[in-house]
């Protein structure tokens, strides 16, 4: 997860990322935090995304990315574990 933080941080458009984000967004927690925008990668079933981002999608700050296979969570711990000590 920490590699993932890093490289959305690095992008000039992003002005927080918080890493431990609850799994369904609700508009308390939109307040609290001042989020502008939702974004989740593209690999969701219709029905998962309403479960979870009802509300962000709801208030039109919902927002789909590509997904890229090639940076998993299960390849960076795959990484992290062959990686020497």
């Amino acid at each position: 997860m920490a590699e993932r933080i890093a490289v959305v941080e690095g992008c000039r458009y992003v002005d927080q990322v918080i890493g431990d984000a609850p799994l369904i967004i609700d508009q308390s927690w939109i307040k609290r935090y001042q989020i502008d925008l939702v974004i989740h990668s593209n690999d969701l079933s219709e029905e998962e995304e309403m479960r979870m981002y009802e509300i962000p999608i709801g208030m039109g700050m919902y927002r789909r990315v590509q997904y890229t296979p090639d940076i998993s969570t299960t390849k960076i711990i795959d990484r992290c574990k062959a990686a020497p000590d």
